[in-house]
Formats: C-alpha cells, sequence, structure tokens
C-alpha cells in the first residue's frame, strides 16, 4: 500500500533550502564557542560573542532576502518546524552569551570603581604598557558596550579583606600586591585567580600556613611573602 508521502517529491540532499543554513550556523556558532574557551585563534575579550552574533544577523538576513526572493519567483520555502525550532535555539544561544559577558562586564567595572574610590590600586592590561595605547575595541563598539567589554584587569593592589572580594570579578587578574591588613580569610578569595602569575605579600597578617594553602591552589604562580 503506498502512503501519501511516497507521492510527494523527495528534496535531494544537494538542493538549496533554507534549512540548509542551519547546519551551518551550528558549525560556526560551534567554532566560535570552542575557540574563544581554548584560545585558538587568539581572541580579544568580547571579539567571539560579537562575531556570533554578527554570523546569526548574516544568517537571518540571507533568509529574509531569500524569503523576498520566493515571493517574487514563486518558489517553494521549505522550512520545517523542526528547523524553526532548532534555529531558535541557535538564535537564543549567542544573545544568551552576549547578556553573560555584558553582565560579567558590569561587574568588573564596578568592582575596579569600587577599588579606585578606596584609593587602592587597579589597573587594566592596556595600562601596564608604555606608552599606553588606547583600550581595546572599536570607540563605537565601546561607546555602545563600554570598556571593561573589551579590556580585563591585569593588576591590582588589596589593603584589607572588605575590599578583597572584588577579585573574583578580575578572573584574568596576573599580578597582585597584597598589604596593610590582609588576612588569611582575604587569601581565599585570590585562590580561585587561576590565571595569577605572581602575588606579592608585603606586611600583612597573613599566616604561613595560608600561604602554603595558597601556593596549592595556585602552583603555578609565583608568591613573594
Amino acid at each position: 500500500m503506498t502512503g501519501v508521502d511516497d507521492n510527494l517529491p523527495k528534496s535531494r540532499w544537494f538542493h538549496l533550502k533554507p534549512d540548509r543554513l542551519i547546519p551551518a550556523l551550528l558549525a560556526v556558532e560551534g567554532l566560535l564557542w570552542l575557540s574563544d574557551r581554548i584560545g585558538w585563534p587568539v581572541w580579544q575579550k568580547g571579539h567571539a560573542v560579537l562575531t556570533t552574533v554578527t554570523a546569526v544577523g548574516v544568517a537571518l538576513f540571507l533568509m529574509l532576502i531569500w524569503f523576498a526572493l520566493v515571493l517574487v519567483f514563486r518558489w517553494r520555502f521549505q522550512f520545517t518546524v523542526r528547523s524553526l525550532v532548532v534555529l531558535v535555539v541557535l538564535v537564543a544561544i549567542p544573545c544568551s552569551w552576549l547578556a553573560v559577558e555584558r553582565e560579567q562586564a558590569g561587574k568588573q567595572h564596578d568592582a575596579v570603581e569600587a577599588i579606585r574610590k578606596a584609593h587602592w590600586t587597579v589597573f587594566y592590561d592596556y595600562e601596564l604598557l608604555r606608552p599606553m595605547p588606547e583600550p581595546k575595541g572599536h570607540v563605537w563598539l565601546r561607546e555602545l558596550l563600554g570598556d571593561d567589554f573589551f579590556n580585563t584587569v591585569s593588576y591590582a593592589g588589596i589593603s584589607c579583606d572588605t575590599q578583597a572580594k572584588y577579585l573574583e570579578e578580575f578572573p584574568q587578574l596576573q599580578h597582585l600586591t597584597l598589604y596593610g591588613t590582609v588576612t588569611d580569610d582575604g587569601l581565599e578569595y585570590v585562590e580561585g585567580l587561576t590565571q595569577l602569575q605572581e602575588v606579592r605579600i608585603i606586611g600583612v597578617q597573613v599566616t604561613h600556613v595560608g600561604v602554603l594553602k595558597l601556593q596549592m591552589a595556585l602552583p603555578n604562580c609565583e608568591i613573594h611573602h
């Protein structure tokens, strides 16, 4: 017995259809996300997610043009419900990624402002270069998303435990100086900063046990005490 679907024309795999863009978009998003996580190719902060959002925008624009041509030339516009659901997910993922990156940039900005307001030291990566260049990112993008979306904090100097909590907002911190009244409680905020290359502990109230615990948490970091 012949079913109804057997009488419908089968679509060849090489036939150009709008839903063919979805696997390509999925591959692009996956590669961009993976390259951002492993650092290959080397992405500046924020550029991987912006490239992903741009790729989604281009794909949607191509589908819109495709639909316009279908209306003009009366072509078939085949788009299954399953493909539509996958497309919605592929659009939502980079939007959520962008929202997370903006939230993290906002937290970094607030932490920098709090530390500088207390007259302690914090520097972005580009501020440590001489001569000091402009912040990373195009001017119009920095005006739209903020400097912290494209720039990371590389150095900080903390003098008490109450401000050490802000260090959690600097995951790419490489150099840290602890002085003043910092204790072992303040060192707990440092243990999660896996990108640290050097920690200088000067005249603080930390114990030898606290320093050993920090060294165990950061085996690749040079700790001067």
